[in-house]
């Protein structure tokens, strides 16, 4: 977004696009008047009318059936988004919630599928994008934007490099522009813990955080940094790779703190090797409980490692490992804490943040912020 305006220059064109996204976004919370939302995005009366009038004449906006009462003359009209202006897809491709959601330009849920997926060939694809175009014809409106999350590795292209899920049959295969094509639309596809770090920041529990590690734990790890509110890349764009950094018991993280790997070492203890089994055992069983909490403390000490490289102090955790008891948690700030040991000195200066995530579906989150911001961002472009 940032590069787009830097492009724009700092003409009107650009001054226009900024306070016209700001209006749409207030939308979102609450129908407006037009002088309530000219003090809300901060210009001129006449600026905010001119917007509003262009924004009614391509049925973006409707006249709202709330009014605003004044002292003198007749009320204020509020203005509130046009629910019926089309719709926004989100498929998620993450493993245990394959599913697609279409929702309305207000944001409104109209439906959610489960994805076929069997083979995980271009057959199932090609299933699901069927389900899509029937359930549009169903709903009777056009397709805006349509956003997908993809468990495995994305470039900067937006082309998939590594999926467990699709390397057997769709391995190299261009998920966005096969979608985008199939059902004329613009794609945006993405890595799906980039997506859920996305909803956590701007509708879940880190709203207001601007530098973080956030890492999802689970089958595997992966992991984003953001600074000042910006995700961090590397060369091509790929996500960071920490599964594969060095503990110091000398396994790598993934076999010390995966839910997966604990799941599969302590299995014998397990009723059935799930993540809800594990958790229950915890509770019951001496061994299974410091097991679970002594990869805690292992996490922790990579963290306090992470936290030196990066200067970053606040940890967000998410994923099945969210799943785990308080003890878990306060484990892994152990863990992180145990450099005051050898460093008394430093108490309390260098103290992590270890954020327990609960947000209900942050790919969901993720997925829908995008489909909108994102179309908004063409809207405004065209106005």
């Amino acid at each position: 977004m940032k590069e787009k305006y830097e492009k724009l220059g700092n003409g009107s064109k650009h001054v226009k696009i900024i306070h016209t996204e700001r209006l749409l976004n207030a939308l979102y919370n609450d129908d407006y008047s037009v002088v309530e939302l000219a003090k809300i995005i901060g210009v001129s009366h006449p600026t905010t009318k001119s917007i509003i009038e262009e924004l009614f004449a391509k049925k973006i906006v409707l006249k709202s059936n709330k009014t605003c009462e004044k002292s003198v003359g007749r009320p204020h009209v509020r203005y509130t988004l046009n629910k019926d202006h089309g719709v926004f897809v989100c498929i998620n491709f993450e493993r245990y919630d394959s599913s697609y959601y279409i929702f309305d330009f207000s944001m409104n849920e109209l439906g959610k599928r489960k994805l076929k997926l069997v083979n995980y060939d271009l057959e199932d694809l090609n299933s699901i994008i069927q389900d899509i175009k029937t359930d549009l014809k169903l709903i009777n409106l056009p397709l805006l934007y349509l956003s997908v999350a993809m468990v495995g590795e994305v470039d900067e292209k937006q082309e998939v490099v590594l999926s467990s899920l699709f390397d057997k049959n769709l391995k190299g295969f261009n998920f966005r522009k096969y979608i985008s094509q199939k059902l004329n639309t613009p794609v945006f596809l993405d890595n799906d813990t980039r997506i859920a770090s996305i909803g956590e920041l701007k509708a879940g529990d880190l709203q207001k955080i601007e530098n973080l590690i956030y890492m999802q734990i689970g089958g595997g790890i992966s992991s984003v940094i953001y600074n000042q509110g910006e995700q961090m890349v590397g060369d091509y764009l790929l996500l960071g790779e920490v599964g594969l950094t060095l503990t110091d018991t000398g396994k790598t993280l993934h076999e010390e703190c995966t839910v997966r790997s604990l799941i599969r070492r302590l299995q014998d203890h397990l009723n059935e090797p799930t993540s809800k089994a594990l958790t229950e055992a915890i509770k019951t069983d001496p061994f299974v409980h410091d097991e679970v909490m002594n990869s805690a403390k292992i996490l922790g000490r990579v963290l306090r490692n992470m936290s030196y490289l990066t200067g970053i102090r606040n940890f967000a955790l998410g994923g099945v490992i969210s799943e785990m008891p308080n003890e878990y948690f306060q484990k892994v700030k152990e863990g992180a804490d145990i450099v005051y040991k050898y460093h008394p000195k430093s108490i309390n200066l260098y103290d992590l943040n270890i954020i327990r995530t609960s947000s209900q579906n942050p790919i969901k989150l993720g997925l829908q912020y995008l489909a909108k911001s994102l179309y908004i961002s063409s809207v405004t472009l065209n106005l």
